[in-house]
């Protein structure tokens, strides 16, 4: 339990191109069922749902921390800073990082 936590909700380590893409497909599910959610006729507005909507918004919080935190790791894997991964909040720009950095290799390092 305690890895699982650190794997989404901590900077510490790094993460290779398979071990990303296992962590972000879940999010990215997540991430799409809720704005279906959310905006499937404005159901949730229609309804004065307001308990739902905040907790949407609470999971939304979780999903752009966890993925941030992703990001910090697979950044680190590929020797880039892992102060990057803040862009991965900026809505296009932000998916776009994600996308290319689970692509690039990771950095060989010399021993």
């Amino acid at each position: 339990m305690i890895k699982f936590i650190n794997m989404f909700f901590s900077f510490k380590g790094c993460m290779t191109r398979t071990e990303y893409w296992l962590a972000l497909i879940p999010i990215l599910i997540v991430a799409n069922i809720l704005g279906y959610y959310i905006g499937y006729d404005d159901l949730a507005l229609e309804t004065k749902n307001s308990i739902g909507l905040f907790i949407c918004l609470i999971i939304s919080i979780l999903l752009i921390l966890s993925k941030t935190f992703i990001v910090a790791k697979r950044l680190a894997d590929i020797g880039i800073p892992k102060a990057w991964s803040i862009i991965t909040i900026i809505p296009l720009i932000g998916d776009v990082l994600s996308l290319l950095v689970g692509l690039i290799p990771s950095k060989k390092l010399v021993r």
